[in-house]
């Protein structure tokens, strides 16, 4: 599933967050220096490997390793419209990032595509890839057996009948596209691609309209005014409850339905496991969700808010000394994001309807 770097994906984007570096020297001064100069070896590899995924070489983030993971439904029909469908994926999302202790640093679920942000704590980036493989093919899977019990029971029952029944067979267009992010730079750029992904689809109209930058600046300097039309978009960024820019606009506060470091899941004891593993899963207490695919058999149960635990990447850690600070000139970065990418808006994001395509 790992198929190129965020990169190799991601060419324009990259040059929209150098732009976006270069305007905030004082918080990306050790991503502004040169690139060296491409070494032969470094020429005969890419000739060699093309577009698909390079050797391990050194990893940026000491003992992490962090990819972009998304994947889309079939046709793109807009099956994760609603609100009850988007919850359900991001709490499968959260389980099985706690199974697979895999975090989750970012996210944004769309009508009809997700985009995850993940980190793996391991001792190589086999290991790495293979929990955040397994991340996302459990997620797919068991979203793809709930939402078609949905669908064919409650929804179409809501519908009168209406609609036919989904049959087998997956929802998802072909496998999900999983991009290891090799280093700092890469790392800004798959975190603002990811926040900045709903807002590009939904207010396309206001985002071309914007006629000048929103006055970006670091946490150190005086903080300036958001200029008029951008705050229509922060507001509509953080009134959006099924994307992690709100929790991290708000200061980090409180707690978030899908973020967690992989490591804050509450397992049951041994004692519990005797008592309730054979037991059907309509009788477990609420909350509580069996893991099968561990070495041995394993019970989840919920997490207070109080014990929940989260990653700050490396990128947000920088951008200022508190998190109300990293808020602050997180927003100004989205918002300079929408700036540099007005003239190339995503088409691959577009939410548009498909002649002949149902949705819900």
């Amino acid at each position: 599933m790992i198929d190129r770097t965020f990169e190799k994906h991601h060419k324009e984007q990259m040059i929209e967050v150098q732009a976006l570096l270069e305007e905030n020297p004082s918080l990306f001064v050790d991503l502004l220096r040169p690139s060296p100069r491409e070494s032969h070896e470094d020429e005969v590899v890419r000739q060699e490997f093309g577009d698909g995924d390079e050797p391990d070489g050194e990893n940026s983030f000491g003992e992490w390793f962090y990819f972009h993971i998304t994947s889309r439904i079939h046709l793109q029909r807009r099956l994760i419209k609603r609100a009850e469908v988007k919850a359900f994926l991001g709490e499968l999302c959260l389980h099985y990032a706690r199974a697979c202790n895999v975090a989750v640093a970012h996210y944004c679920l769309m009508d009809n595509h997700f985009h995850l942000e993940v980190g793996v704590r391991a001792v190589d980036l086999v290991v790495a890839k293979a929990a955040a493989s397994k991340l996302i093919g459990c997620v797919k899977q068991r979203f793809t057996n709930i939402f078609k019990a949905w669908y064919n029971g409650d929804y179409r029952k809501e519908k009168r009948y209406r609609y036919k029944a989904l049959g087998k067979g997956t929802l998802w267009d072909g496998r999900p596209h999983i991009g290891r992010i090799k280093d700092d730079a890469q790392l800004a750029a798959c975190t603002l691609y990811v926040e900045t992904n709903r807002i590009k689809a939904t207010c396309s109209a206001l985002i071309q309209a914007l006629e000048e930058p929103p006055c970006v600046l670091s946490a150190e300097e005086s903080q300036g005014e958001m200029q008029p039309g951008y705050q229509a978009l922060l507001d509509e960024l953080s009134a959006y409850p099924f994307q992690s820019a709100r929790w991290y606009l708000d200061g980090c506060k409180g707690s978030d339905p899908v973020l967690t470091d992989g490591s804050d899941g509450i397992w049951a004891t041994d004692a519990e496991l005797k008592i309730w593993w054979r037991e059907s899963v309509a009788k477990l207490p609420k909350g509580w969700r069996k893991v099968w695919f561990k070495l041995r058999p394993g019970i989840l149960k919920p997490t207070p808010c109080a014990e929940r635990r989260y990653l700050i990447s490396p990128f947000f850690q920088r951008l200022g000394s508190t998190p109300e600070e990293r808020g602050r000139t997180f927003g100004r970065l989205v918002m300079g994001m929408c700036w540099h990418g007005r003239h190339r808006l995503e088409a691959e994001d577009d939410e548009t309807d498909y002649p002949g395509v149902s949705n819900i």
